[in-house]
This record gives C-alpha cells, structure tokens and sequence, in this order.
C-alpha cells in the first residue's frame, strides 16, 4: 500500500515538472513593422517561436502566455505525460518480478554443481597425469621382450620415478653417434657451442617483436673451427623449433656437425645443464664454449666461459676465440681440460690468450734476434 502511494506521489511530482517545463513561454516580443493595437493583425511573418506562418488573418485575444502556451502544447505535454506514467508502472512491474526471483538461482549456479564439477575436474586431471606418468615409466624390455631389471625394478612406485628420470635427463642414451671409423675422417677434437649469448643477440621491440642479430665474426669462426681440427657441435637450450633455423643462418656452409636443443639437456635445480658423458665422446679432447657456467656444471674443466654478447658492433672476441682454437687443435694438445684449467682462472680468457700471444711472439723476436747475432759472428770468425 505505502509503495503504491509512493508511486502516485512520484507521478504527481514527474507530472507537474513536466508542465512547468513545457508551459513556460518567454514573453511575446512584437515583430518589425506590425502593430499590436489593433485586435486583428494581418500576419505573413511570425509574430514569435509559438506563432507559426500562415496566410490570412488570426485574431490574436490579450490573453495571459499562460493561456497560449497551455493552448499551444497541450498535446505534447499530455503525450510526453502518458509516456513517463506507462514507462514508471512498467518499471514497477519489473522490478517487482525481479524482487520475485532474487531468491530463485539457475542449478548450474549452485554450489553443490560447482563442488561436483570442481572435484570431477580435479580427478580427471589427475588420473590422466597418473596413467600418462604409469605408461611414460615402464620398464625397458629386450628383443625377447624381458624386463630390463635396474634402480627402480623392486620399488612399488618404480614406474613414477622412472618416468620422472626419463623426464630430467637427456632424451637419449648417447647424444651423438659413434666416432666415424677409417677410412673416413674423424676430427681429434669436439667443439661445443651455445648460441645464444655467444654467437647471437636476441632482441625485442613493440615494432619488430623478436630479432636475433648476428655477432661480429661469425663467419670467420666457423672458416677456422670447421674440420679437420674440430667436430663442430650446437649444444644449446633453446627449443628445437626455434634454435634450428637459427643456425641454418649462422651456418649456410655446413661447418656444424651436430646439433642438439633442450630436449638433450639434463634438468637440475632449475637449470637446462649440458651433460657431457652423454656426448659419446672422449672428454679429453671436448670443449665446450658458453657465457654461463651452470650450463656445464658437471664438466667445469672442460668449459670456457666468456662474456655474455649484448649486442656490441665492435666485438672481436669470436675473432680471438678462433684464433685461440686454432692454437690448441694445431698443438696437438693431449688432455685440453688443462689448458680450459688455466684459462679458466681469468676473468676474461680471451684477454689473457692474446696477452700470453703477445709474450710469445717477443720471446721468438727475442730468440731470433739472439740467433742472428751468433750467426753474424760466426760468419765474421770464419771470414777472418
């Protein structure tokens, strides 16, 4: 009942602002060259906004503007009326059928669907991972098809923990096949590289997203490390599908060997490692070349870390790591972790190789000169 009068009120009130609003009507202001005396006025322009245009008379009373403009909208203010009270009882309707329904929900909206679907999902999640992690950790079998008995063959949970070492060590046994046997030809020594940070510079811009640019002297590495000193192989981890055409640019020669991508890494702690006894290969005569040391871990003499590659034009370290591996390779060096072992005490090994180089070539210069000297005074005795 009280809404109801409330309702009335509002509409009473809507009611009379709209005819404040439509009633009100400025004062008639006469027009240029008509007269106002008479009670008859020939009209063939508008009087005023309220007054439209016509032919012939119109007998204009002194009335109140209250009488004319209430005379003159009386229609649209009786339209504009009606329009609001039908829009305010149809408001009403519905917001009374609203306040009827607060209390109903839809059934997929009750927390009884939502706990089953949320617990439904949960199972099947975890049932799917549990199958595919049983099926991933079965045991190896022979050509016979017996069971390969190893660490995990006794344990109840043996097929989860082979699935999950499946899963952080390298995809395969051996990384790279056999040493290539006579009559061809097997480089002595097995280079290891990483891309990125070494050999490349990967940017990104709002513009261009992803760019890789290509570090100064690329080309001239690969001329000088290609066989027959060096077995080139990309270690890296990057992805496959991103690494590969990488390297097809920085290698259109064919000077790589080998390439391997993440899925050859070991995963520990966090961390894409390059495990070396996976490669097949005698460690003895294995370096490997990156700009961070936990990539190699587990075979630190066998590393040479350099400085991360941002992207300088100017840089000439690929340049003096050819000619340091050109040095090695020719020297016939028996055990190259010793030599990674010295180079490995500076911050910069390129630095102290060039600096070593520099000593050596004065103490040739040196020697020359001391072996000149006695051959000049050999020819001067015997001359004598």
């Amino acid at each position: 009942m009280c809404s109801g009068m409330r309702s009335i009120s509002k509409s009473k009130f809507v009611v009379r602002k709209l005819i404040r609003e439509y009633v009100t009507v400025s004062k008639l202001e006469p027009c240029t060259g008509l007269s106002f005396f008479n009670s008859t006025v020939k009209q063939s322009t508008p009087l005023c906004k309220y007054m439209s245009t016509g032919v012939g008379s119109r007998h204009v009373s002194y009335v109140t503007e209250k009488h004319i403009a209430s005379d003159m909208n009386y229609k649209s203010v009786r339209h504009k009326t009606d329009s609001v009270l039908h829009e305010m009882s149809t408001g009403q309707e519905s917001s009374d059928k609203k306040e009827e329904k607060t209390g109903e929900k839809e059934w997929y909206q009750s927390s009884t669907f939502k706990g089953v679907a949320a617990v439904t999902m949960t199972s099947l999640t975890v049932g799917s991972l549990a199958y595919l992690m049983h099926v991933q950790g079965e045991p190896a079998r022979t050509e016979t098809g017996d069971i390969v008995n190893d660490e995990f063959t006794d344990r109840w949970n043996g097929n989860f923990l082979r699935a999950v070492q499946r899963y952080i060590n390298p995809s395969r046994e051996q990384l790279l096949p056999e040493p290539l046997q006579p009559p061809y030809y097997q480089p002595p020594y097995t280079l290891v590289m990483e891309i990125t940070g070494v050999l490349i510079h990967p940017e990104w811009t709002y513009e261009t997203g992803w760019r890789f640019k290509k570090r100064p002297g690329v080309d001239y590495f690969f001329s000088k490390v290609c066989p027959p000193l060096f077995e080139v192989v990309i270690f890296t981890s990057e992805g496959g599908m991103n690494a590969d055409p990488l390297v097809n640019n920085l290698d259109p020669q064919g000077a790589v060997m080998y390439r391997l991508y993440r899925d050859s890494t070991k995963y520990v702690n966090g961390h894409h490692v390059k495990d070396l006894s996976y490669l097949n290969r005698d460690l003895s005569k294995v370096i490997i070349v990156d700009c961070n040391e936990k990539s190699f871990q587990f075979h630190l003499r066998n590393g040479l870390k350099l400085k991360k590659w941002t992207g300088d034009n100017d840089d000439k370290t690929l340049i003096d790591l050819a000619n340091f591996l050109q040095v090695v390779g020719s020297s016939g060096v028996e055990d190259v972790r010793t030599v990674m072992e010295y180079y490995a005490k500076f911050d910069d090994p390129m630095e102290a190789f060039k600096e070593n180089q520099r000593k050596l070539e004065e103490e040739k210069q040196r020697r020359l000169a001391v072996a000149t000297s006695q051959d000049s005074k050999k020819n001067w005795f015997w001359r004598k």
